[in-house]
């Protein structure tokens, strides 16, 4: 009997660990501090709190602040996002862009990103007064240019750098920086943020420029450390921006801290976000793939975060909050960089912010009007499930706001914590991958379960046909056919995972 029963105990321990082999995994999110997440381009304090991010960055157009005060135009975007976001820390970036107060050294390769050094210091410096003077208590940083250290001026910055016989990027910061201080003497101010451009780094620092990259890495690297040595006493943050590969960013944080040893200030990250060398195209190679992307951004915006502030970043800005519209952009693979698409959206990568600092999450989708609040949290799949009675009331509708969202994001957050690997974390699939990654796994949970019952019938019937024979022999055989059949679970499982993880549909 005894003999027996262990004989049946192994079965079950055999049945129970293959058969969780088969059932979905949830991806355990790595959490960051709040307080450390940024997102560029938050329209308002809403959407920050969603996916608990506490900084953000926007950029200035001068021509467009001009338009405005002149009653020509509508209030710019980022002034409007300022002064509806009190509770974020924000980065302005001044960005002179004029088509009559401005000069370029060359034509720009891309429209209305001509940034370039101004005609008149004295001009520049009233814009930046006046801006500063309306919003100094509502922006926390001040950053006086954008990836300005590339000698090939038809990247951000369209003149020279640093130049005895001309208006320059050295005269423009400094004074960015009269003006600023005009008004406000205690506020902080930024250095443009670095382009590391392809370069690769090693974790200590070393940069390991290609053949084709060496020269004008050499002239950013020379610029940003003239800038160090001569307006070390007017920064009180540096600021790399962290594309390229994942491998690469404590690296380029690494060589920062190296290069700034002389002038040691706190370095933010306001831009990073996918690696700009990825292949986001259809397969007609000239299409971008908004799928491909969203795939990208969902692998990698943990990796990203975690590595960056592990690297000693004050802060980690991700690069875009929503996806941009017209323009030159339809095309390009910057128009689908935001963790919202073009309607609002949220996308994978939204959701697993949220999850990782512990937000609310999504808006509450669409659901939330119902009495129950059922859809509040399963259409808010949303953030770590659903939105609570916040966010999900005021998009959801206020109906079912409190009760909705209490009730719909307990349950959303339990069906958070157990998505299987392979898909969208908190969202159904909804591409062919991630519903062959979903048929896969649910086949083998129902097999695992299935033989699991199997082994149970099996075992009982034998510990029941003590003294009868023709009872044993049948247990037995239903115990052979049951882990002969967990055998092939197993085996499909084992062959299946392999062939789906080398065509990508599983990490």
């Amino acid at each position: 009997m005894i003999y027996r029963l262990r004989l049946v105990g192994v079965f079950i321990a055999l049945a129970i660990s293959i058969g969780f082999l088969g059932l979905p995994r949830a991806h355990a999110l790595a959490t960051v501090d709040p307080s450390k997440v940024g997102v560029f381009g938050i329209p308002n304090d809403a959407a920050a709190k969603a996916i608990g991010a506490t900084w953000t960055r926007y950029t200035l157009n001068w021509q467009n602040w001009d338009t405005w005060k002149n009653g020509n135009g509508e209030k710019p975007p980022p002034i409007a996002a300022i002064e509806n976001s009190p509770s974020l820390k924000i980065i302005l970036t001044f960005a002179p862009i004029h088509s009559s107060k401005t000069r370029c050294s060359k034509s720009r390769a891309v429209a209305g990103e001509a940034v370039c050094p101004p005609k008149d210091l004295t001009q520049y410096k009233q814009w930046v007064h006046d801006v500063v003077t309306q919003y100094k208590d509502k922006v926390y940083i001040w950053q006086l240019g954008n990836e300005v250290y590339s000698p090939d001026v038809i990247k951000f910055w369209g003149g020279p750098f640093d130049d005895p016989n001309a208006i320059d990027f050295m005269d423009t910061f400094s004074a960015g920086v009269e003006a600023v201080k005009a008004v406000s003497p205690s506020a902080k101010i930024a250095a443009p943020g670095i382009a590391f451009e392809k370069i690769d780094f090693t974790p200590s620092g070393q940069p390991q420029p290609s053949a084709s990259d060496a020269t004008e890495w050499q002239g950013i690297a020379g610029n940003f450390t003239k800038l160090v040595s001569l307006q070390c006493s007017n920064i009180d943050y540096f600021d790399d921006h962290l594309y390229w590969s994942v491998a690469s960013i404590p690296g380029r944080v690494a060589w920062t801290k190296q290069t700034t040893q002389s002038c040691p200030k706190p370095i933010l990250a306001t831009e990073m976000g996918m690696n700009i060398g990825g292949d986001y195209k259809e397969s007609n190679g000239r299409t971008v793939s908004a799928q491909k992307i969203a795939s990208a951004q969902q692998s990698e915006i943990e990796a990203r975060y975690t590595s960056a502030i592990n690297a000693g970043v004050t802060m980690a800005n991700w690069f875009y909050y929503q996806d941009k519209t017209g323009g030159a952009g339809a095309v390009d693979s910057l128009s689908f960089f935001g963790l919202v698409d073009k309607q609002g959206n949220p996308k994978p990568a939204y959701t697993s912010l949220a999850s990782m600092t512990g937000a609310p999450g999504s808006t509450g989708g669409t659901g939330g009007t119902g009495g129950t609040g059922g859809t509040g949290g399963a259409g808010g799949a949303g953030g770590t499930g659903g939105t609570g009675g916040t966010t999900g009331g005021t998009t959801g509708g206020t109906t079912g706001g409190t009760t909705g969202g209490t009730t719909g994001g307990s349950t959303g957050s339990a069906l958070l914590h157990f998505v299987p690997r392979g898909f969208t974390s908190g969202n159904f699939p909804t591409t062919p991958r991630g519903i062959i990654a979903l048929i896969f796994r649910t086949v083998i949970a129902l097999s695992g379960a299935i033989f699991l019952i199997l082994i149970l019938i099996g075992g009982i019937q034998y510990l029941g046909g003590a003294g009868n024979e023709e009872s044993i022999a049948k247990a037995k055989k239903t115990l052979i056919n049951a882990v002969g059949g967990l055998f092939l679970v197993l085996a499909s499982y084992a062959i299946g995972t392999w062939i789906l993880r080398a065509v990508g549909m599983f990490r």
